[in-house]
């Protein structure tokens, strides 16, 4: 029996379209708008409506606290990760697109070869920069996308009807690997940041980070000194520590990355790494561990260069901490130890 083609499109637009989420009626997919104040059943597969930050916002069905889900067809099988408020004035509002297409998508489906992006519902703002998203979201803020997602979409539009909205696109790194946390828009402004360390992580090729890194593993009586100070951190999440670089002037030259452990020291290649060490070194260290000051941490010991005017730290994978700075190291004023506390958010870090 020959089926007439109009008949196969049909049927192949029908396949198609059942895999995909539905947030055009009760019950909702996963990832669809929801209202916390409706009766239940309107999430399908038992899902609940969270997410919202209050009452009143709208939530996502399978969502969380201060979490943008996106939609999936399936309310089993997510990926997490989050985006970190690296600057005050991150771009916003922002809304993410995620695609399960190695060939790309488009945002309308014109050929049967082409896939079609899939808009997660919750955008994030910046109250900062008076950018206020529906639902009360900002960052940090945690994204849940569907497991055979291949790539994702950020498009900010600060200035709608005014200015074209900023698009960037993050590709995983190793395909089907996400981490766990990246910069807002999926990748930092390196042109903003410095350091002469190596980064512990791909600086080339999709899915790449800036090359702005500063060693800040404890001093061992080289040059330049290193001004050690000690961590304790009680909170159960980890930190990053970013620290704003000056010139001899004084002035600011760039924001930097400590690299706190596993740090590649060249001066065991030669005077300089060649292109090959580095490359092995970023392929095989782990970035978080040489990044990050571990929860629970009890005297963990770091060191600055004399080059270092002041240093943010920048809890991670949390959504109810907020940063703390350290001011005045460049006039000599390093402290010897430090308390990372839940108490200090947007303040002063707490000197012992």
């Amino acid at each position: 029996m020959n089926i007439p083609a109009v008949c196969l499109l049909f049927l192949s637009s029908a396949l198609i379209a059942s895999t995909i989420a539905s947030c055009d009626s009760p019950p909702l997919s996963a990832g669809c708008l929801c209202e916390p104040t409706a009766p239940v059943g309107q999430c399908a597969n038992g899902l609940k409506c969270a997410g919202n930050t209050s009452w009143w916002d709208s939530g996502t069905c399978g969502g969380d606290v201060n979490t943008i889900t996106c939609p999936r067809s399936t309310p089993e099988g997510f990926i997490d990760f989050w985006i970190q408020n690296t600057t005050a004035d991150y771009c916003a509002n922002t809304q993410i697109r995620t695609c399960n297409d190695e060939n790309g998508c488009v945002g309308v489906k014109y050929r049967n070869d082409t896939g079609v992006y899939q808009r997660c519902s919750s955008e994030y703002g910046n109250p900062t920069t008076g950018h206020y998203a529906q639902g009360g979201i900002d960052l940090p803020a945690k994204v849940r996308i569907a497991n055979d997602t291949t790539y994702v979409t950020f498009v900010c539009d600060p200035d709608p009807g005014v200015k074209v909205p900023i698009v960037t696109e993050f590709w995983p790194v190793t395909a089907g690997t996400w981490p766990k946390s990246m910069p807002p828009m999926g990748k930092s402004n390196c042109s903003s940041c410095s350091g002469s360390g190596i980064c512990p992580w791909e600086t080339d090729g999709p899915g790449a980070e800036c090359n702005c890194c500063t060693t800040c593993t404890p001093d061992t009586g080289g040059y330049p000194p290193q001004f050690n100070i000690n961590i304790s951190n009680p909170i159960q999440h980890p930190w990053k520590v970013l620290l704003q670089l000056v010139d001899p002037a004084g002035g600011y030259d760039g924001e930097s990355t400590c690299v706190l452990r596993h740090a590649l020291d060249c001066g065991d290649h030669g005077s300089q790494c060649s292109s090959g060490v580095v490359d092995e070194y970023q392929r095989s260290v782990d970035p978080e561990s040489a990044t990050q000051i571990p929860p629970g941490a009890v005297d963990f010991m770091m060191g600055i260069p004399p080059n270092v005017g002041s240093m943010t730290f920048v809890p991670l994978y949390t959504s109810t901490l907020s940063t703390c700075i350290v001011e005045n190291l460049s006039g000599g004023e390093v402290p010897m130890a430090l308390l990372l506390t839940d108490t200090t958010g947007g303040q002063d870090c707490q000197r012992v």
